[in-house]
């Protein structure tokens, strides 16, 4: 049976040391279960998305930012997908392949192409973009506005905490740290 402490719930604040109360404690685990639930089913989504379409998640995240960027190069996706630029050229191969992106020469670099979405990809992204906001209908409609701009904060202020991801396990780098110290001597 898998050990299921590592899921246990935080008792203090990590940056006072102060015990958080029973009430605090309820509501992070609710919002903790909540947002995972909704990572999840985005991730399911995603793939399930993507694999109507012929092409992997990554590609699809590729297509979304391409989307996104007011402009976008080789580099900024490998940025921002966080891969190699060696790992993006064959990505942008087969999505030029499958008629989702062309590359184009950049206005002002010679050396360098931006990434455009080519006419179906831009439907494609649209289209999956749309029905993404369709699914969020139901639940906007569902609550009244106050509490859907409560909501919205409370997500912008919980996904700010994640950015920029120097540091995802502060204690976990401490202690891969301590344990090569500790092999070296």
């Amino acid at each position: 049976m898998a050990d299921r402490s590592a899921f246990a719930l935080i008792e203090s604040d990590p940056r006072t040391g102060e015990p958080l109360s029973p009430e605090v404690c309820d509501r992070l685990r609710e919002s903790a279960r909540t947002i995972l639930g909704l990572v999840r089913n985005v991730e399911v989504y995603r793939r399930r998305l993507a694999q109507s379409l012929g092409i992997t998640v990554t590609e699809l995240r590729a297509l979304g930012r391409i989307a996104e960027a007011e402009t976008a190069t080789p580099g900024f996706l490998a940025d921002e997908l966080g891969l190699t630029t060696g790992s993006v050229t064959p990505l942008l191969d087969r999505l030029e392949q499958a008629g989702y992106v062309q590359r184009v020469p950049h206005p002002s670099d010679r050396r360098s192409v931006q990434l455009e979405l080519s006419a179906e990809g831009s439907e494609m992204v649209g289209r999956s973009y749309r029905t993404f906001q369709e699914r969020l209908l139901t639940a906007v409609q569902a609550m009244p506005d106050e509490t859907v701009a409560a909501v919205n904060e409370f997500l912008r202020l919980a996904s700010e905490g994640y950015e920029p991801v120097d540091d995802p396990c502060p204690e976990q780098l401490e202690n891969v740290q301590e344990e090569r110290a500790t092999a070296d001597a």
